[in-house]
């Protein structure tokens, strides 16, 4: 028998002599009596049974079960009764049900019954059942009432399991008698009833539950409508100056300017450009909420819309190192009945995030037929295919991933940074265009976003390119040489498409290899500029010096923003920029193998776009900028340092923002480098006392943080910053903000670098790539991408150079793990966060990937006031780094 059972059927305490004459009388029934009193009993459990499986409240099933007991023959029942049920809370029972003539003293006073007080009171606490004889003879019954008159008890306890959950009185006659049997049955009866009442209570909270969400979600739904009125209202007001802004930089550009003023008014035009998308995004996440969104039905060329998509991205791409390629396959229509508009939005939308979460490798783009059924006439369904080699998405995240607001890692707020609808937006647009668009993600290899839409044929401009075999550049021979085996078959499929013949290398030693080979001739040659072991210059240079590539006519694949400035250029015909759009290829093609192709090389113009794709600080000019550096980590002080020497400029270094407040008072400085988190004064306090102080010369203020939230970045910018970049420190953060520093201080009348670089997109916050899982356990506890980053840092490849950097720098990082571990034995939440925040910014500097994953969570839990036990595993994963980090060292 079961605990429950033993518990439904136990016996009550009762005094010995009270019972043992019962029991005499009932076993002196005759054998009709005793018949007639099992068939009672036998009703009795059929109809509380009955009444707990189909009443449907509390007080029903209270009432129909204590009518059906006071019915009972041989009971000597008085026909009043009552229930009680159980309010832990109150730590007591509450009178819910009575049953007959109760006083009104009785009803007002027996309210609320204390455990342990009177006969219901002690039957709560214990669990047992009590049979009372007298009410005014026995000492447990502690309540009296005026004009009581005496009476005897059954107290049943209603038990869901071994937990009370009310308890059931029934009046009897004075010293009835009592029978053992009928007692023991009222106890099993006692566990029908409470376990039924669990049932039915557990209902009425579900259902209270179930009206205050509804109650919530007519509020929410409320709020939704309002705020969607608000943002296109709003977006619609700021819409109207930006296109004034944008519409007479426009006319400003088609006016007599020099090359300075034409840059800076292109800069002006492309972040009014850049602000205006961020407005459409807004408008476009009211009208889908409103219902309001409209799609165009004109046609829309697919390659077009593919190409001006990934032209999007090709700048952010290149600055990465990523590899961006697409194709878009023969047998897809030229044009199709469609929205260009929502189409490119998608694509852009999820080409950012690809070249965003993709540290290393390639984005690749594709489109393709997957559905052209004859009985749907002109109708077919394109799928589009973005596929990264990036982070990729944990299986937790993916079910929620296309919804409003929501990012791939919520708890963190978006490592990356965005404002989390660019997803729900695509997921909107794509169902209105009759498509569906899905995620497939292995996490530390990447993802693949595909979505399809649906569209009739459309007659369209066929392009050149399109036509198939070309009489041009049939039969030519063409050379590509490539590390990156998606480019190359790329490049072949479009030269086999118009019928050139394309041999492939993925090295420059295979491909002069194959120059010597006397058999073997070339028309033209395709070659990248980035590769591994010798790079495209060097590769043209040894063709030009063999005997058969003097007049070899050479084209350079480069990605946008990469050559350097050399004199090398001149050896190239003609130049191509990644992502290699087809139509270029073709027409440079043409070009290049034409009778004239020789006349066409000049050495101005490898210079000139190299020139114009360089980007560096203008020394004079950094050599007139103070800079005052607030930073309370020694490593990070000696990373700013050293990224600073590197571009020309010198710092004044304070620890904590109360310094930082004093020395700008005494002081002016041009830029200010603020740390976020610092102890007594934070950086946010600190540019606010800054911003409030009227006597001092308001200095360029950058916020630079491990933590790269979109919330992060708006507070601040709501403390009065100026800009924002992430830690780990990269060159590129601190050249873009003194590059935006200048322009701002050129734009109210002072100096202004030369050459100045186009505005670029804002960083995105970098610590997560590092955290990414990898194959293996070694690259999960160091990621070998920091040493580059590194001798990038140091401007310099040289081992000595790096290992004295990471000697001065990892004690740091055993400090830090020392005081995370300390914080959470002490349960010291503040210092927990502090310490873990400050290792996170650490290990990402030097690639301790498995330690950034772990000190984050750690710091996240800590800004809760909790104790994370993952501040236990810092210590394995912080030697494991040390292992690998000893282990790469060694092949150095």
């Amino acid at each position: 028998m079961s605990e429950e059972e033993r518990a439904r059927t136990r016996l009550p305490v009762v005094d010995e002599q009270r019972v043992a004459a019962p029991r005499a009388a009932a076993s002196s029934l005759d054998p009709q009596q005793e018949l007639l009193l099992r068939l009672e009993e036998y009703r009795l459990q059929h109809e509380v049974h009955a009444a707990a499986q189909s009443a449907n409240e509390v007080e029903e099933l209270l009432e129909r079960v204590i009518t059906t007991l006071l019915s009972m023959s041989e009971l000597e029942i008085q026909s009043k009764g009552g229930a009680f049920l159980m309010d832990e809370e109150a730590g007591g029972l509450r009178l819910t049900k009575t049953v007959g003539a109760f006083s009104e003293e009785f009803l007002e006073r027996e309210r609320f019954v204390r455990l342990g007080s009177c006969l219901c009171g002690r039957v709560a606490a214990s669990g047992q059942m009590i049979t009372s004889g007298n009410c005014h003879t026995d000492p447990r019954h502690e309540h009296r009432f005026t004009g009581m008159t005496a009476h005897g008890h059954y107290i049943i306890p209603l038990l869901a399991g071994q937990r009370v959950v009310g308890v059931l009185f029934l009046y009897t006659d004075p010293e009835p008698a009592w029978d053992p049997h009928r007692v023991a049955l009222l106890q099993a009866l006692g566990g029908t009833v409470g376990l039924a009442l669990e049932r039915l209570q557990r209902l009425e909270t579900l259902e209270r539950l179930n009206h205050e969400l509804a109650q919530a979600r007519d509020v929410a739904e409320s709020a939704t409508r309002a705020k969607t009125e608000f943002l296109a209202n709003m977006s619609h007001e700021i819409r109207t100056p930006m296109n004034a802004v944008i519409g007479m930089t426009g006319l400003l550009l088609a006016t007599e300017l020099d090359v300075q003023q034409r840059s800076f008014v292109e800069i002006v035009r492309n972040s009014g450009e850049a602000l205006m998308a961020l407005i459409n995004d807004i408008i476009d996440f009211s009208k889908i909420e409103a219902g309001e969104l409209r799609l165009e039905r004109a046609p829309m060329s697919v390659n077009e819309c593919v190409e001006n998509s990934v032209e999007v991205l090709a700048i952010n791409a290149a600055e990465k190192g990523i590899e961006l390629a697409f194709r878009v396959a023969p047998d897809v229509p030229v044009a199709i009945e469609g929205d260009s508009t929502r189409l490119q939005q998608v694509l852009v939308n999820l080409m950012s995030n690809a070249v965003k979460f993709t540290s290393r490798g390639e984005v690749h783009v594709s489109a393709r037929i997957v559905d052209a059924a004859p009985e749907d006439g002109d109708e077919v369904t394109l799928e589009f295919a973005v596929r990264d080699t990036g982070v990729g998405i944990t299986p937790a995240a993916l079910p929620r991933l296309f919804d409003a607001f929501s990012q791939e890692d919520a708890s963190t707020a978006r490592r990356f940074g965005g404002s989390g609808l660019g997803l729900s937006i695509c997921k909107r647009l794509v169902d209105a265009m009759g498509g569906r668009i899905w995620v497939e993600s292995e996490l530390g290899a990447g993802s693949t976003f595909r979505f399809t839409v649906r569209g009739a044929r459309a007659s369209y401009v066929r392009p050149r390119y399109l036509d198939g075999e070309s009489a041009a550049l049939a039969g030519a021979r063409v050379m590509v040489v490539d590390d990156n085996a998606t480019s190359l078959s790329i490049v072949r499929q479009y030269l086999e498409s118009w019928g050139a013949r394309a041999l492939t290398f993925q090295s420059a030693s295979a491909a002069l290899e194959s120059l010597s080979d006397s058999s073997c001739h070339y028309d033209c040659a395709v070659i990248d500029l980035r590769m591994p072991e010798m790079d495209g210059l060097t590769l043209a240079q040894r063709i030009r010096e063999g005997p058969r590539g003097a007049g070899l006519p050479l084209v350079m694949l480069t990605s946008l923003g990469k050559q350097p400035k050399s004199a090398r250029f001149s050896t190239f015909n003609a130049f191509l920029s990644k992502p290699l759009k087809p139509s270029r290829l073709y027409n440079t093609l043409l070009t290049v193998l034409s009778p004239a192709a020789s006349a066409i090389r000049s050495g101005a113009v490898g210079a000139r776009v190299a020139a114009s794709l360089e980007l560096e600080l203008d020394r004079a000019l950094a050599s007139k900028i103070r800079v005052l550096l607030a930073e309370d980590n020694r490593n990070n002080q000696m990373v700013a340092r050293l990224s600073l020497e590197r571009l020309g400029l010198r710092a004044d270094m304070v620890a904590d923002g109360g310094e930082a407040v004093r020395a700008v008072q005494r002081r002016v400085y041009d830029v200010v480098l603020m740390d976020v988190q610092m102890p007594e004064v934070d950086g946010l306090e600190a540019t606010r006392r800054i911003r409030g102080d009227a006597r001092v010369q308001q200095p360029y203020i950058v916020a630079i943080t491990a933590n790269a939230t979109v919330r992060d970045r708006e507070r601040c910018l709501e403390a009065g910053m100026d800009a924002y970049i992430s830690k780990p420190y990269r060159l590129r953060d601190l050249r873009r903000v003194f590059t935006r520093y200048a322009r701002d201080r050129m734009d109210a009348g002072g100096d202004e670098p030369q050459d100045e670089p186009q505005d670029e997109p804002q960083d995105e916050p970098q610590d997560e790539e590092l955290a990414a899982p990898r194959e293996t356990p070694d690259a999960l506890a160091f990621d070998t991408a920091a040493l580059e980053r590194l001798t990038e840092l140091l401007g310099t490849d040289e081992p000595a150079a790096l290992g004295e950097f990471l000697d001065d720098f990892i004690p740091d990082i055993d400090t830090l793990v020392w005081k995370v571990a300390r914080a959470a034995s002490e349960g010291d939440a503040r210092a927990l966060k502090v310490a873990a925040h400050t290792l996170k910014s650490n290990c990402a500097t030097v690639g301790a990937a498995e330690l950034v994953t772990l000190a984050k969570a750690v710091e996240r839990a800590a800004e809760r006031g909790e104790i994370d036990a993952r501040a236990g595993s810092l210590k394995p994963a912080h030697d494991r780094f040390l292992a690998a980090l000893a282990a790469s060292r060694a092949r150095w």
